[in-house]
Parts: C-alpha cells; structure tokens; sequence
C-alpha cells in the first residue's frame, strides 16, 4: 500500500509542476479520503519510502524532502515552523535509511541525518546527527550506531 500511496503522491507533484494545482490537489484529496495522509504536491519523496500502517494520519509540508528507504510511522507531522521569514523557518530535509517513530513531530528547516532513529512522540527542532538514536520532547541524542545500514543489513 505504501507504494500506492508513493504513485498518488508522485502523480499530483508531477501536475503541480506542470502548473495543474487543481488536479494535482484532486489527487492529495484521493490520499487524503482513502489513506488518510497529506502529502503536499510540492514535497519531494524518493521512492522507496514507507508508510506504517498505510499512512494513517502523517502530515507531509510543502517543502519537505524525504530520501531514499526512510520509514515513517503513523500520526507523524512534517512542517514548517511559522514561517520561512522567522528563525528555524523552512522545512525538514531527511536523509536517507532515517526511521521516524509513530506521534513525531519534525518541524523547521533542520537536517535528520542519514540511518538516525527518531523515537515515538519527539519533536525534533534541531538537526540530528546521522547514525545516532534520537528520543524525548525536545529531541534529545542518547547513542551512536556504529554500524551503517546498506540496503536492509547492517555491515
């Protein structure tokens, strides 16, 4: 499911940039209606992205890119921070093999590095160091993973 949820979400971001705003927001609604997730047309997400539990209540801003092979769990927000005028404005930026945890909040133009951890329930408004395990409200580092993650094994 969560490749149909990628084609939907691709296919209003490729009307978006041919100036189509009005079918390019149909197709957020189809999101919205059958899976429940908003994915802004004018986010960048790579392909091999997943959604726990088909998406259930994530919230994708305008500006957000997503690398390659991040997990995102369910009721996770990814936005702006007021605006892109006012200091920590702008939009998260996640790197590749990151896992977001179900409740997060990510907001602000910050960077989560690449293989980071993101527990349940944090809100991130700090860049995040890439291989570290991030947990707490506000976003706290408590370790370092010492192994990189290539494909789906750890080396």
């Amino acid at each position: 499911m969560s490749k149909l949820i990628w084609y939907i979400y691709k296919t209003s971001y490729v009307l978006n940039k041919w100036k189509l705003r009005y079918l390019a927001f149909f197709f957020v609604l189809i999101n919205r209606i059958v899976f429940g997730i908003f994915i802004s047309p004018k986010a960048y997400i790579d392909k091999n992205v997943k959604f726990a539990y088909y998406g259930m209540s994530i919230v994708i801003g305008s500006g957000v890119i997503i690398e390659d092979r991040c997990e995102i769990g369910q009721n996770v927000t990814l936005g702006g921070r007021f605006s892109t005028t006012v200091i920590g404005g702008g939009y998260p930026h996640i790197e590749s093999n990151s896992f977001i945890g179900p409740g997060s909040m990510v907001l602000g133009g910050i960077t989560i590095g690449s293989n980071t951890i993101i527990g349940a329930n944090s809100v991130v408004l700090k860049d995040c160091d890439a291989n570290s395990i991030y947990v707490g409200n506000p976003v706290k580092k408590v370790r370092s993973i010492n192994k990189r993650i290539i494909g789906d094994q750890y080396v």
